[in-house]
């Protein structure tokens, strides 16, 4: 079971998200290969942060962490699977082991759900990530105002479930949800008092997600292009930025000390996470600025290291500036070593009373104490040549093994494929009947106003004009 928990953890890319990196050592042990593949907030899906479909918010009145699920924004995409299971475990991991809660509860918003946000893969990936490798971490699972639509399905979902997860299962509508959550707790869409900063989105807008390709680049003239991102659809805002920095650390562009806890930023990157090489004759050339932020006014001292030795070239690798000054640093990297997703950068800092000077620099790191020292990632990725970081780049393949711990018994593949099959045809006879009901109402309306038409016609008098 361990040897079957750290192979998931490995080939999944969760050992960097948390102090389970330190399991390693165990995986190689094991016969474990390490990969590199990581999950990390600089290459999650940004467009799932905006859409506010799944949201961690505050805890219930059993101290479990809750993520809330908008059943209603939600679309099956195939070609973002991945990416959303990417993006759940991301949560899993920030919640339990960085902002330390014990367990974690799910609370399943289905107001004004239909059958096109059911998404039977993304349960079954819940139900057994749980099951297999957070067995302890699950408080409860809230479903609020199911549709009647969608009971009809929970016979079968409720066949993956293992026994013992059952009673785990809670229902309410309404104000029942207060027996669980307190009312201050709570967003205002589900009758609580916390305003969330995201924006209600239409149908039409919710429809488009999984079909608004991530970059679309036209090119009219040499040299000119048009970028269209999903993200100008649905965009960030300081409201959604200060609403996941400040409950949860995210968006914290300042760089953290080495000892991993948070701390005001005494340098500043540009770009901020991804540094794009573009070809350039016979190298692959790129360039950052930094600049001093120091709190105090005190100048920095810096240097920059690079996490593959072949081929680089950092000029200059190191260097003093004083508050509020930017100094450009380039890089540069032979075309017999290409760039890849993994190479990565680290710029470091700490501020000083002394400024060193020459060979003194280097001498300068030797005596510093780890705790002292700040530092920031820089991902390295090639654009392509329309200056674009490309979709690969960014967005590195990952392998669909291990994505739940190894393969699906053969009884719940079968009985998730007998549940897509009657979503499927539920999702139809739904729409046929939602036609039925149209034509139905056109009728009536169309026979009251011929009867309407008929009896004022044969009444007393003289007939009317529209006769």
């Amino acid at each position: 079971m361990a040897k079957k928990s750290l192979q998931w953890r490995n080939e999944f890319g969760v050992n960097v998200l948390s102090s389970a990196r330190s399991f390693l050592g165990f995986c190689t042990a094991l016969g474990i290969e390490e990969k590199l593949s990581d999950i990390a907030e600089t290459n999650i899906y940004r467009l799932y942060l905006n859409v506010g479909c799944f949201i961690p918010f505050k805890k219930d009145k059993l101290g479990s962490q809750c993520i809330i699920f908008r059943t209603k924004l939600h679309r099956k995409n195939s070609a973002r699977s991945l990416d959303m299971k990417r993006y759940l475990v991301f949560w899993v991991e920030k919640c339990l082991y960085e902002l330390n809660n014990p367990r974690m509860t799910f609370v399943f918003d289905s107001t004004d759900a239909t059958y096109a946000s059911m998404d039977i893969e993304q349960i079954t990936f819940i139900i057994e990530l749980f099951s297999s490798y957070y067995p302890w971490a699950l408080g409860h699972v809230i479903v609020y105002n199911m549709p009647w639509i969608l009971k009809t399905v929970w016979g079968g979902i409720q066949a993956l479930i293992p026994a013992e997860g059952t009673d785990r299962f809670k229902f309410c509508n309404g104000n029942e949800i207060f027996a669980y959550i307190d009312h201050d707790c709570l967003p205002d869409f589900m009758g609580g008092s916390i305003p969330v900063p995201f924006r209600e989105l239409t149908l039409e807008e919710i429809d488009a997600i999984p079909i608004d390709p991530e970059i679309v680049c036209y090119r009219f003239r040499p040299g000119e292009r048009v970028i269209k991102r999903a993200e100008s659809r649905i965009c960030s805002t300081p409201a959604i930025t200060k609403f996941y920095r400040d409950n949860f650390g995210l968006f914290r562009n300042g760089s953290r000390r080495v000892n991993g806890h948070e701390a005001m930023s005494i340098f500043l990157c540009r770009p901020e996470e991804n540094l794009e090489f573009k070809k350039v004759g016979n190298v692959q050339t790129a360039s950052f600025e930094i600049t001093s932020c120091s709190p105090d006014g005190r100048p920095i001292v810096f240097k920059v290291k690079v996490n593959c030795l072949q081929g680089y070239t950092v000029k200059p690798f190191c260097g003093v500036l004083e508050n509020g000054a930017s100094m450009v640093v380039n890089v540069s990297k032979e075309m017999a070593y290409p760039v890849t997703n993994q190479d990565k950068l680290l710029v470091q800092a700490v501020v000083t009373d002394q400024l060193p000077s020459g060979q003194l620099v280097s001498e300068f790191w030797q005596k510093l104490k780890p705790d002292n020292i700040f530092q920031k990632k820089l991902r390295c990725c090639l654009a392509n040549e329309y200056g674009l970081v490309t979709e690969e780049t960014t967005y590195p393949p990952r392998s669909m093994t291990g994505l739940v711990g190894g393969q699906h018994t053969p009884a719940i593949r079968e009985s998730t494929s007998e549940l897509e099959k009657k979503v499927a045809e539920l999702s139809a006879r739904y729409r046929a009947q939602q036609i039925f009901n149209s034509v139905i109402c056109f009728l009536l309306i169309l026979n009251f106003a011929i009867t309407f038409h008929s009896k004022m016609c044969n009444g007393i008098g003289s007939p009317r004009w529209y006769c």
